[in-house]
C-alpha cells in the first residue's frame, strides 16, 4: 500500500485565461531591466566572478545577450547547470575551531 496522498475526487481552482496569458508570455526587456536595476551591486559575485555592479554598469552592452538567455530559459524551461552551482564555505564560530560543530556552513551561490 502506498503512503502517497490520493487526489481522486478533489477539485482545484483554475487560473483565469488572462492570468494564463500573462504567465505564458515571454519576459520583456523592460521586465528584465526592472528586476536588474534595483539589485544591490555590491553583493558577492557568482561563480563567473561578476556581481550586479558589472551587469548594471554594462547593461546597455549586454542587455541583448541577457534577453536571449531569458528567452532560451522560457522556451526550454531549463537553466544552465552552472546557475545552480554553489560553493560550501566553512565560517569559524570560535577562535580555534577543532570540530565541524565549530563551523557555520554557508553555501555561496
Amino acid at each position: 500500500m502506498s503512503n502517497r496522498p490520493n487526489l481522486d475526487g478533489m477539485t482545484f481552482n483554475c487560473l483565469a485565461e488572462e492570468d494564463v496569458a500573462i504567465l505564458s508570455a515571454s519576459f520583456s526587456a523592460t521586465e528584465i531591466e526592472v528586476a536588474v536595476a534595483p539589485s544591490n551591486g555590491n553583493k558577492s559575485p557568482g561563480p563567473d566572478g561578476f556581481n550586479f555592479s558589472f551587469f548594471k554598469r554594462l547593461w546597455d552592452l549586454i542587455k541583448g545577450e541577457v534577453g536571449v538567455m531569458f528567452d532560451q530559459f522560457f522556451s526550454s524551461a531549463n537553466l544552465p547547470r552552472s546557475f545552480s552551482s554553489y560553493f560550501i564555505t566553512l565560517i569559524p564560530k570560535v577562535d580555534s575551531p577543532l570540530k565541524i560543530g565549530d563551523f557555520r556552513l554557508i553555501s555561496l551561490v
